[in-house]
């Protein structure tokens, strides 16, 4: 299953480039690494994870600028959606599932 995550950097409105990103699955019992990688220029990420979830998303926030959340995790059930966005800030971040 692919999945896309895009990440806004909510303070400049800009996408957040560079952020480096973990999809984990889950197996019943524990969480395992399915693939990583950085944002690109757009601030968005295709990863590819097997099964049907839950996955969670890993973000680096704190390597992205200095934040009270240095990493962001997102547990999301991806039937709900394939494409996760996430505004990150400082001190505060939002994620959303869109169905595409």
């Amino acid at each position: 299953m692919s999945i896309t995550i895009r990440v806004v950097d909510a303070v400049r409105g800009v996408p957040a480039s560079g952020v480096p990103v973990r999809l984990d699955t889950y197996d019943g019992q524990s969480w395992q690494a399915a693939e990583e990688g950085v944002t690109d220029e757009r601030g968005g990420i295709r990863l590819e994870a097997t099964g049907d979830g839950p996955f969670r998303a890993r973000l680096g926030a704190g390597q992205y600028f200095r934040t009270a959340f240095p990493e962001v995790q997102v547990i999301f059930d991806p039937s709900a959606g394939n494409r996760l966005e996430l505004q990150l800030a400082p001190h505060t971040y939002t994620a959303a599932i869109i169905t595409e």
